[in-house]
């Protein structure tokens, strides 16, 4: 069994070692800054990703703008080519 030397023993090396209020006060205080920067770096990061993100949505809605309108053009060429090909053998002797 433990005696009072021990134990007197015990109590001085956690008097020793343990944090105080003030030593977790100024952690509480460290750790805050901390998280306000990596929170500041992350909202950094997802506006640049969301800009990012906004350029390319902006780049493919032109491709696709464009992709329509030659989409038209095309259709536009081959009635012509119907048209063309149908009077050539409506007209053609048989």
């Amino acid at each position: 069994m433990a005696d009072i030397n021990d134990v007197l023993e015990i109590v001085q090396f956690i008097k020793d070692n343990a944090a105080s209020k003030q030593d977790m006060a100024a952690m509480e205080v460290r750790l805050d800054s901390k998280i306000d920067g990596v929170r500041t770096e992350l909202k950094k990061d997802m506006r640049e990703m969301k800009d990012e993100l906004v350029g390319h949505i902006d780049g493919l809605t032109k491709l696709n703008e464009k992709f329509d309108h030659e989409l038209v053009v095309l259709r536009e060429k081959v009635e012509r080519h119907d048209e063309i090909l149908s009077r050539t053998i409506q007209t053609s002797p048989a």
